[in-house]
């Protein structure tokens, strides 16, 4: 996100596209915490699964497996910058562009309702949770 005030229009244009969404580092805040299109866990799993990828504004590094998570499935990659749009893997569809004006156009021209693929992923995310919240209860007495 490169413009602060659209924000709120950018959030607005997601949750009106409805597709889960797995935000990078410096993105998490975007949707909120309690936002369910929001997803922190399972995201590998996630993308062997989908049917078509969006990267927006994220490059194919380390955080994707340098694209390896990817495979051979059908990904659109949107980038201001040339060198990571293309970064490690070609994109099926590579738009030069800024991610964030290009969402938020697309969110005036498309709506999605993918409400069994998201619950399916937020099921898993919430198990994920779960374990991670049992874990940390252990007692972890050393002897």
């Amino acid at each position: 996100m490169m413009n602060p005030e659209k924000a709120d229009e950018l959030t607005n244009a997601v949750i009106k596209l409805g597709i889960p969404v797995y935000l990078s580092g410096m993105g998490r805040g975007l949707l909120g915490k309690e936002n369910n299109l929001q997803l922190r866990h399972k995201r590998k799993e996630a993308i062997k699964e989908a049917n078509l990828i969006i990267l927006a504004g994220v490059p194919n590094d380390f955080r994707l497996d340098y694209g390896n998570h990817i495979g051979h499935r059908p990904f659109v990659s949107i980038n201001r910058s040339k060198e990571d749009l293309t970064k490690n893997k070609r994109p099926s569809i590579g738009i030069l562009a800024d991610p964030q004006n290009f969402l938020i156009d697309l969110a005036k021209e498309f709506s999605g309702n993918y409400y069994d693929w998201n619950k399916k992923l937020r099921d898993k995310d919430n198990e994920r949770e779960k374990n991670i919240d049992e874990q940390a209860a252990k007692n972890m007495d050393r002897y």
